[in-house]
């Protein structure tokens, strides 16, 4: 992996590396940026990127994780003692930037989360990621960042499910849309928030056959998933309620799009995948048959043994930006 290593700055206040500056030891092709806020939304976001980017890629990081830990995860922020090396190779050789924002937490909890009608974070989720796309578009959010026309959102876990979110009722602010281990919440089947988009967007969907947190194990053509109540008594759950991800596949995302009929699933990998491509390859679900919630190899653990990254033999930021790049260009 080809980096570029700034010192690390814990202490460091929003935006911290100086406008204009790629950040410490980065060359001027790569912005680096942390802490950045966004007028008076109190969410601040990390940057990654191409400084003049083909595409954005908004990442949400899941229910009581951080900004911080989910760019780790995905190979773009590396942690060696008091500097922090940034993977400068592949973002230059695809061209594009990361932003990670910073979930805001219910009060008296510490479960940093997003408003996805599965958990609430007390904040305004919806008008945060509006603002945030239009920043990035304008060229507004940092001036180090040029604008950027081709913004996307992708999400794990709570992060996901917020995707989902803003798929049903704000999908005009991003372009394509793509979730692991985040399927919609309930709520979005619901007469009060009914999932009708003004306009259906490209979605790709990733989730693990044997998820202990969404309890997928042997509950596959059960429609609605209940979150392991272990995680779903803490502060902040509204409602631990899920739909199936084929279920909202079949159910919603097709019929939005392309008013079509669901295409035979195909097996890949010898059979370690299972996989619906519809509507033009533009609506895609992957179930990843061995793996379990955890989006990467570098949070493989105890409750994880297998991530949707080993499950699927491709790193979350590959298969993400191929697909953007696909129905996105």
């Amino acid at each position: 992996m080809g980096v570029v290593a700034c010192s690390a700055s814990p202490g460091a206040g929003p935006d911290s590396a100086p406008d204009g500056a790629p950040g410490d030891g980065a060359p001027s092709s790569i912005v680096i940026r942390s802490n950045v806020k966004l007028g008076s939304h109190p969410q601040l976001m990390d940057i990654y990127g191409a400084a003049a980017p083909t595409r954005v890629v908004v990442f949400l990081h899941g229910g009581g994780g951080n900004k911080e830990t989910i760019a780790e995860q995905l190979g773009l922020r590396v942690l060696n003692g008091a500097m922090v090396a940034t993977d400068a190779a592949w973002l230059i050789a695809h061209n594009v930037a990361f932003v990670f924002p910073q979930g805001q937490a219910h009060a008296g909890s510490n479960g940093f989360t997003w408003s996805n009608y599965v958990m609430t974070s007390d904040v305004d989720d919806v008008g945060f990621l509006n603002d945030l796309a239009s920043a990035i578009r304008s060229g507004t959010l940092t001036p180090a960042l040029a604008a950027t026309a081709r913004v996307a959102i992708a999400g794990h876990s709570n992060g996901g499910m917020m995707a989902n979110r803003m798929w049903c009722e704000a999908p005009a602010t991003f372009d394509a849309f793509v979730a692991f281990a985040g399927p919609a919440s309930e709520e979005l089947t619901k007469p009060t928030h009914l999932c009708v988009p003004t306009v259906a967007k490209p979605y790709l969907g990733f989730v693990g056959a044997k998820d202990s947190v969404l309890q997928t194990t042997g509950n596959w053509l059960v429609d609605i998933w209940r979150i392991n109540s272990v995680l779903a008594n803490t502060p902040g759950f509204v409602n631990p309620a899920v739909v199936n991800e084929l279920t909202f596949h079949s159910t919603v995302r097709v019929k939005q799009k392309c008013n079509g009929t669901v295409a035979a699933p195909v097996d890949t990998r010898n059979g370690a995948t299972t996989q619906w491509h519809d509507c033009s390859d533009t609506i895609r679900l992957v179930r990843v048959n061995n793996a379990g919630h955890c989006v990467a190899k570098a949070a493989e653990g105890t409750g994880c043994p297998v991530s949707l990254e080993t499950g699927t033999g491709t790193r979350p930021i590959d298969s993400i930006n191929d697909f953007v790049t696909a129905v996105a260009p």
